[in-house]
């Protein structure tokens, strides 16, 4: 993936996201039944992974890769 826009985030913002992706009831359930992980863990080591890929201070990155529109795209 393409990395266009990124937004850096920190601890408390990461124990947000992570009650908010527990919402996933049967994610949150299929993961820790196949993975051995919840899907929050899952997500969030992949922000942990972007934020240092990128080099940035804040420990997670949530990364964002822009569709063109248009003629040319």
């Amino acid at each position: 993936m393409r990395v266009d826009l990124y937004f850096a985030f920190g601890e408390g913002e990461a124990a947000w996201k992570a009650r908010l992706l527990r919402c996933h009831r049967s994610q949150q359930a299929r993961n820790l039944r196949t993975r051995g992980t919840g899907f929050d863990a899952r997500v969030l080591e992949v922000n942990r992974q972007a934020a240092q890929s990128l080099g940035l201070a804040e420990p997670y990155a949530e990364t964002f890769e822009l569709m063109r529109l248009g003629p040319n795209a």
